[in-house]
């Protein structure tokens, strides 16, 4: 019988939900009204459904909220930006994830910031 992978190896939830070709690593999660934007490296999908739901279904990546619409992939960060009191994180595809007030101190805790 098959041997299941060890649970970091395994494709998050939200995979499913994709289109089949749609494999690779997802970077960061974004809400716009009642959809989400999937963002890989490679490309952007965007899926119906609640933010709150797309974060549990990224059950096999560690990841962080950074504002109240924007979760990223601990693997994704690339560094962090500050300018004019505003804290960013840059992601590997270059993108920057705004950090709120609220989730700072999570951050920091966590040794991201």
């Amino acid at each position: 019988s098959p041997v299941p992978l060890p649970v970091a190896t395994q494709l998050p939830r939200l995979v499913r939900r994709m289109p089949e070709d749609a494999r690779d690593p997802i970077l960061r999660l974004t809400v716009h009204d009642h959809f989400v934007d999937v963002v890989t490296a490679l490309d952007s999908h965007r899926l119906r459904m609640r933010f709150a739901d797309a974060i549990d279904e990224m059950d096999t990546v560690k990841g962080y909220c950074t504002h109240r619409s924007h979760w990223v992939s601990k693997d994704a960060i690339a560094g962090v930006k500050r300018e004019q009191g505003k804290t960013h994180l840059r992601l590997s595809n270059g993108d920057l994830v705004p950090v709120s007030r609220k989730f700072k101190p999570i951050l920091e805790k966590a040794g991201v910031l």
